[in-house]
Protein backbone atom coordinates (compact mmCIF):
# COMPACT_ATOMS: atom_id res chain seq x y z
CA UNK A 1 0.00 0.00 0.00
CA UNK A 2 2.72 2.44 1.00
CA UNK A 3 4.71 1.72 -2.19
CA UNK A 4 1.63 2.25 -4.39
CA UNK A 5 0.74 5.42 -2.50
CA UNK A 6 4.28 6.77 -2.87
CA UNK A 7 4.28 6.01 -6.59
CA UNK A 8 0.99 7.82 -7.20
CA UNK A 9 2.06 10.76 -5.04
CA UNK A 10 5.27 11.08 -7.05
CA UNK A 11 3.36 10.91 -10.36
CA UNK A 12 0.95 13.68 -9.39
CA UNK A 13 3.49 15.74 -7.45
CA UNK A 14 1.64 15.32 -4.16
CA UNK A 15 3.43 15.95 -0.88
CA UNK A 16 2.79 12.85 1.24
CA UNK A 17 3.40 14.90 4.37
CA UNK A 18 -0.08 16.35 3.76
CA UNK A 19 -1.67 12.89 3.99
CA UNK A 20 -2.46 10.98 7.16
CA UNK A 21 -3.06 7.25 6.78
CA UNK A 22 -4.67 5.73 9.84
CA UNK A 23 -4.72 2.10 10.89
CA UNK A 24 -7.80 0.35 12.26
CA UNK A 25 -9.68 2.63 14.64
CA UNK A 26 -12.25 2.11 17.36
CA UNK A 27 -15.66 3.71 16.91
CA UNK A 28 -14.72 6.59 19.22
CA UNK A 29 -11.44 7.13 17.37
CA UNK A 30 -13.24 7.03 14.03
CA UNK A 31 -15.73 9.67 15.16
CA UNK A 32 -12.89 11.85 16.45
CA UNK A 33 -11.00 11.54 13.15
CA UNK A 34 -14.13 12.39 11.16
CA UNK A 35 -14.71 15.51 13.28
CA UNK A 36 -11.27 16.71 12.15
CA UNK A 37 -11.86 15.88 8.46
CA UNK A 38 -13.20 18.28 5.85
CA UNK A 39 -14.27 15.47 3.52
CA UNK A 40 -14.63 11.68 3.56
CA UNK A 41 -13.74 9.84 0.34
CA UNK A 42 -15.86 6.72 0.07
CA UNK A 43 -13.92 3.91 -1.59
CA UNK A 44 -15.00 2.52 -4.94
CA UNK A 45 -16.13 0.42 -6.66
CA UNK A 46 -17.46 -0.76 -3.29
CA UNK A 47 -18.57 1.94 -0.89
CA UNK A 48 -19.21 1.66 2.77
CA UNK A 49 -22.58 2.64 4.18
CA UNK A 50 -21.33 2.37 7.76
CA UNK A 51 -18.51 4.86 7.22
CA UNK A 52 -20.77 7.08 5.14
CA UNK A 53 -23.32 7.13 7.99
CA UNK A 54 -20.61 7.85 10.57
CA UNK A 55 -19.20 10.62 8.38
CA UNK A 56 -22.59 12.24 7.97
CA UNK A 57 -23.35 11.90 11.68
CA UNK A 58 -20.22 13.97 12.29
CA UNK A 59 -21.38 16.45 9.61
CA UNK A 60 -18.49 15.55 7.31
CA UNK A 61 -19.48 15.67 3.62
CA UNK A 62 -18.79 12.50 1.62
CA UNK A 63 -17.93 11.83 -2.01
CA UNK A 64 -19.24 8.53 -3.42
CA UNK A 65 -19.28 7.02 -6.89
CA UNK A 66 -22.61 6.03 -8.40
CA UNK A 67 -22.92 2.34 -9.15
CA UNK A 68 -24.26 1.49 -12.57
CA UNK A 69 -25.58 -1.98 -11.73
CA UNK A 70 -27.46 -1.19 -8.53
CA UNK A 71 -28.63 1.78 -6.56
CA UNK A 72 -26.47 1.78 -3.48
CA UNK A 73 -27.46 2.80 0.00
CA UNK A 74 -24.63 5.37 -0.18
CA UNK A 75 -26.34 7.20 -3.02
CA UNK A 76 -29.73 6.99 -1.35
CA UNK A 77 -28.39 8.41 1.91
CA UNK A 78 -26.60 11.32 0.22
CA UNK A 79 -29.60 12.18 -1.93
CA UNK A 80 -31.95 11.97 1.07
CA UNK A 81 -29.73 14.43 2.93
CA UNK A 82 -29.63 16.88 0.02
CA UNK A 83 -26.05 16.00 -0.84
CA UNK A 84 -26.70 14.50 -4.28
CA UNK A 85 -24.09 16.89 -5.71
CA UNK A 86 -21.48 14.75 -3.93
CA UNK A 87 -22.23 11.68 -6.07
CA UNK A 88 -19.73 11.11 -8.87
CA UNK A 89 -20.75 9.35 -12.09
CA UNK A 90 -17.32 7.83 -12.82
CA UNK A 91 -13.67 7.89 -11.68
CA UNK A 92 -12.87 11.08 -13.60
CA UNK A 93 -15.94 12.79 -12.15
CA UNK A 94 -14.98 11.53 -8.67
CA UNK A 95 -11.56 13.15 -9.03
CA UNK A 96 -13.09 16.38 -10.38
CA UNK A 97 -15.62 16.48 -7.54
CA UNK A 98 -12.90 16.06 -4.90
CA UNK A 99 -10.87 18.83 -6.54
CA UNK A 100 -13.94 21.08 -6.71
CA UNK A 101 -14.61 20.52 -3.03
CA UNK A 102 -11.02 21.43 -2.24
CA UNK A 103 -10.79 24.46 -4.52
CA UNK A 104 -14.29 25.94 -4.73
CA UNK A 105 -14.92 27.66 -1.39
CA UNK A 106 -18.57 28.43 -2.19
CA UNK A 107 -19.32 24.81 -3.14
CA UNK A 108 -17.48 23.47 -0.08
CA UNK A 109 -19.36 25.80 2.28
CA UNK A 110 -22.68 24.89 0.65
CA UNK A 111 -22.04 21.14 1.05
CA UNK A 112 -20.85 21.62 4.63
CA UNK A 113 -23.92 23.70 5.46
CA UNK A 114 -26.22 21.00 4.07
CA UNK A 115 -24.32 18.30 5.99
CA UNK A 116 -24.65 20.29 9.20
CA UNK A 117 -28.33 21.14 8.81
CA UNK A 118 -30.13 18.22 7.13
CA UNK A 119 -28.31 15.07 8.02
CA UNK A 120 -29.51 14.44 11.57
CA UNK A 121 -33.17 14.91 10.69
CA UNK A 122 -32.97 12.65 7.63
CA UNK A 123 -30.87 9.87 9.11
CA UNK A 124 -32.46 9.66 12.55
CA UNK A 125 -35.21 7.07 12.70
CA UNK A 126 -37.73 7.44 15.50
CA UNK A 127 -39.45 4.63 17.39
CA UNK A 128 -42.71 5.14 15.47
CA UNK A 129 -40.96 4.52 12.17
CA UNK A 130 -39.27 1.39 13.52
CA UNK A 131 -42.57 0.00 14.81
CA UNK A 132 -44.33 0.70 11.50
CA UNK A 133 -41.49 -0.93 9.57
CA UNK A 134 -41.74 -4.03 11.79
CA UNK A 135 -45.50 -4.19 11.15
CA UNK A 136 -44.98 -4.01 7.38
CA UNK A 137 -42.35 -6.77 7.48
CA UNK A 138 -44.57 -8.99 9.64
CA UNK A 139 -47.52 -8.39 7.29
CA UNK A 140 -45.43 -9.29 4.24
CA UNK A 141 -44.10 -12.41 5.98
CA UNK A 142 -47.66 -13.47 6.89
CA UNK A 143 -48.85 -12.98 3.29
CA UNK A 144 -45.84 -14.92 1.98
CA UNK A 145 -46.45 -17.73 4.47
CA UNK A 146 -50.15 -17.90 3.51
CA UNK A 147 -49.18 -18.34 -0.18
CA UNK A 148 -46.61 -21.09 0.49
CA UNK A 149 -47.91 -24.60 -0.29
CA UNK A 150 -47.63 -26.85 2.76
Amino acid sequence: FNEALSKVALEIHFDLRKLIVLGELSLAETRSALRLADLYLSPFPHGGATMLRLSLSEHTPVVVMRRKSTRSIDEFMLEACGLGAMIAENAANYDALVRKFGQDVVFRREMQKIAESNVDAVLTVDDGFSRKMAEVIEELAAKNHAQDPV
